[in-house]
């Protein structure tokens, strides 16, 4: 096994939603971070400055094999978004074995990766029907778990960060009506727990629940996050029904019917006291969540 401390990291995905807070995170606190992307405007625009910026494709091998090189670990930000399960690629599985396979032949010490609650091997017993997304994420988790690589998977729960991205105009846009309790977290406090996994002995090959400081219900988050933010919103919920009848002509509406199917019939237990014992517990409420937004956005 290798304990050399890690210093330097290469992250796939950085420009996503939640890849750009944890790139923030770690070249803010003294790691030297090269970032793998497709498209270098995007990327330039996104994050900070002293990321290195190379180009790599999941679908090029020699691309990503290239990318790892000279860098200690990886930290993948991938998402899988469909409802079908016979495609001949997926980055979270096809595209996740590429990175293992150019890991191994660069000798990496650790990899890192981001997944979802519902592939958290402690919760997969309570789905009632796997979403498709989840599936296709743990047999790519499989390739990290069998790679012979230090690794430590992230599983979260709901992002609060997503709430501010259904506003349309000044209306809160939803589906169904959950009657689940998400622990909400911020993509920050996220990204404290994934700064503080790396070089943590007691996160070798181990999977994290994440999970924040609140368990509401998507009308009680919204209620606060309106509360402390625009109190001229309105919450719209779309009857579930409705948007499955809408996705037998739309991929994209016939994706968000099955997610929403899940999380309306799939409880949410909180996982994370470990969690929060070994890289240290969230801070952030929704309403703090939204007082900083509405100070951001001034």
């Amino acid at each position: 096994m290798n304990t050399n401390k890690i210093q330097s990291i290469a992250v796939i995905g950085g420009t996503g939603k939640l890849g750009v807070p944890v790139v923030k995170m770690l070249a803010e606190n003294g790691f030297s971070v090269r970032a793998i992307v497709r498209n270098l405007d995007k990327a330039k625009k996104l994050l900070p400055e002293n990321v290195e910026f190379v180009l790599g494709d999941l679908k090029n091998e020699k691309s990503i094999e290239d990318g790892l090189k000279n860098v200690d670990a990886v930290y993948i930000n991938l998402s899988t978004e469909t409802t079908q399960l016979n495609l001949p690629f997926y980055e979270e599985r096809e595209g996740v074995e590429t990175i293992v396979k150019a890991a191994i032949k660069n000798k990496l010490q650790h990899i890192f990766q981001i997944g979802a609650l519902g592939a958290y091997p402690k919760a997969t017993h309570i789905t009632v029907d796997m979403p498709v997304p989840n599936k296709i994420r743990i047999q790519g988790q499989r390739f990290i778990e069998q790679s012979g690589i230090n690794y430590t998977i992230f599983d979260p729960t709901m992002f609060m960060d997503n709430i501010p991205n259904q506003i349309k105009g000044k209306t809160i846009e939803w589906v169904g009506n959950a009657p689940t309790n998400f622990y909400w977290i911020s993509a920050n406090d996220y990204a404290k727990q994934v700064l503080n996994a790396i070089n943590n002995p007691k996160a070798i090959n181990k999977h994290y629940p994440i999970q924040g400081l609140e368990g509401l219900s998507p009308q009680e988050a919204f209620k606060l996050f309106i509360e402390h933010y625009d109190q001229t919103l309105q919450v719209k919920s779309f009857p579930l029904w409705m948007v499955k009848v809408i996705g037998l002509f739309s991929p994209k509406m016939k994706f968000l019917g099955h997610m929403f199917s899940y999380f309306d019939n799939t409880p949410d237990p909180f996982y994370a006291e470990e969690t929060w014992q070994e890289l240290g517990k969230p801070t952030t409420t929704i309403q703090e969540f939204a007082r900083q937004l509405k100070v951001k956005n001034a």
